[in-house]
């Protein structure tokens, strides 16, 4: 796989991610988008300057951060916009909370790995499009109480498992 490849794969995963982070800045729903296609497009154009190996999302949050200012040097001083500090403040932290919905992706994908067999099959048919408890509890011959059931014991056991991966990364 070539740079450019890379590049366009690194785009559309962060796709979620980057629309999520310009929405808690702007609290608007077709801002966000506008927003968004406008970083797009400069992340595109400005695609030489990523340096690979390094954090994508990071990268494309930053660019995205200076399009929300220019909009908001556009539009004037609307008197329902945060104040620039304001605006910086909410920034960082909305990259630190995408920084650990990383880690906790990474952990999670390990704690899966670490489930029983039948355990992972059935967590991950239930978020499957259509898994819902009803389904599952006709193909297993159970009670939708009885799946409902399972499945809490399974994510409960998920949760555990990525908290104390969490809390391992972060003492390494």
């Amino acid at each position: 796989m070539d740079g450019h490849d890379e590049f366009v794969l690194s785009l559309v995963d962060a796709q979620p991610r980057l629309s999520g982070y310009i929405y808690s800045l702007v609290l608007d729903d077709e801002l966000c988008r506008d927003i968004l296609q406008k970083t797009n497009l400069i992340l595109v154009e400005k695609k030489s300057d990523f340096q690979p190996g390094t954090n994508f999302l990071a990268w494309a949050c930053r660019t995205a951060f200076f399009e929300v200012l220019a909009d908001r040097r556009d539009r004037g001083r609307d008197r329902h916009l945060f104040n620039d500090e304001m605006l910086q403040v909410l920034a960082v932290e909305t990259e630190k909370l995408l920084e650990t919905d990383d880690q906790r992706m990474d952990a999670l994908g390990e704690c899966l790995a670490l489930l029983p067999e039948n355990y992972r099959e059935l967590i991950l048919a239930r978020y499957r499009p259509g898994g819902s408890v009803a389904v599952l509890a006709t193909a297993l011959d159970k009670t939708p109480a009885a799946v409902s059931s399972l499945l809490s014991r399974i994510r409960r056991r998920l949760a555990d498992c990525v908290e104390r991966r969490l809390k391992e990364w972060s003492l390494a």
